[in-house]
C-alpha cells in the first residue's frame, strides 16, 4: 500500500507542476462547457439533466488522453530525479564534494584543484538518474543483505540527506533511497557511470598522469 500511495503522490506532483496540466485542464473544461451548453443547448432544452455530457464525454476523454496499454508507460521513470541547482553537497565512495557560491570544493580544498567539466558530469549523471520500474521489495531486500555495491548520497537546500544505495541484480540494479520506501529497478549503465567518478579523474590528477613527459630524456 505504501507503495502505491506513494507512486501516486508522485505522478500528481509531476503532474501539477507543470503550467501543461493546468492548461490541460482549462481546455478540456471549456470544452466540455462549449459541447453541453451551446452544441447541445442545454437551457433551450427544458430538461434538468446531463445526458448530453455522459454522451459526449467517451469523445473528449479519447481525443484528450492516449491510452498506454504498458505498465512501464505508465510509471514515472524520473521518480528520483533531482533538481541540480538544489544539490549543495555530494558523496560518493570516500569523494565528497560541496557546493561553495557557484564553484564546487573537495574536501575543503580550493575549487581550482577540480576538473570543473568532471564535476558537472558527476552532479548532472546524479540529478537525472531515470528507473525503470518499481520491484517488489520481499524479493529485493535480501540483496542488501551484504551491502550496496555503490553507495552515495547528497544534501539538498533546506533538505536533509537523500542516501542512495545500489545493489547488482542479474543484468539491472536495484535502487533504494532512503527518503523512500521503494525499491527501483535501474539500468547498469548508469550506475556504472558512477563508479568511474573516482577522485583522480574529479581532480586534475588524472589528467595529467595521462599527459606525454615533456621533458628530455
Amino acid at each position: 500500500m505504501s507503495t502505491l500511495l506513494h507512486i501516486t503522490q508522485k505522478e500528481f506532483s509531476t503532474f501539477f507542476s507543470s503550467p501543461i496540466a493546468f492548461i490541460f485542464l482549462g481546455v478540456f473544461l471549456a470544452t466540455t462547457l462549449f459541447v453541453v451548453f451551446w452544441v447541445e443547448t442545454f437551457f433551450a432544452r427544458n430538461i434538468a439533466d446531463v445526458r448530453p455530457l455522459f454522451e459526449w464525454m467517451p469523445i473528449l476523454l479519447i481525443s484528450g488522453f492516449e491510452i498506454e496499454p504498458e505498465v512501464d508507460n505508465w510509471f514515472d521513470k524520473n521518480a528520483v530525479k533531482r533538481t541540480r541547482d538544489k544539490i549543495a553537497k555530494l558523496r560518493i565512495g570516500a569523494l565528497q564534494l560541496e557546493k561553495s557560491g557557484k564553484d564546487w570544493v573537495l574536501d575543503g580544498e580550493e575549487p581550482t584543484e577540480l576538473a570543473t567539466e568532471a564535476v558537472n558530469d558527476l552532479v548532472d549523471y546524479l540529478a537525472n538518474l531515470s528507473v525503470q520500474s518499481v520491484l517488489d521489495p520481499d524479493q529485493v531486500k535480501k540483496l542488501f543483505a551484504e551491502g550496496p555495491e555503490l553507495q552515495l548520497s547528497l544534501t539538498e537546500d533546506e533538505g536533509g540527506d537523500i542516501n542512495y544505495e545500489f545493489v547488482k541484480a542479474d543484468d539491472h540494479f536495484v535502487l533504494k533511497t532512503s527518503d523512500s520506501d521503494v525499491y527501483y529497478k535501474i539500468n547498469s549503465w548508469q550506475v556504472e557511470k558512477l563508479k568511474e567518478f573516482t577522485r583522480a579523474k574529479i581532480t586534475h590528477s588524472e589528467t595529467e598522469e595521462n599527459q606525454p613527459d615533456d621533458g628530455s630524456a
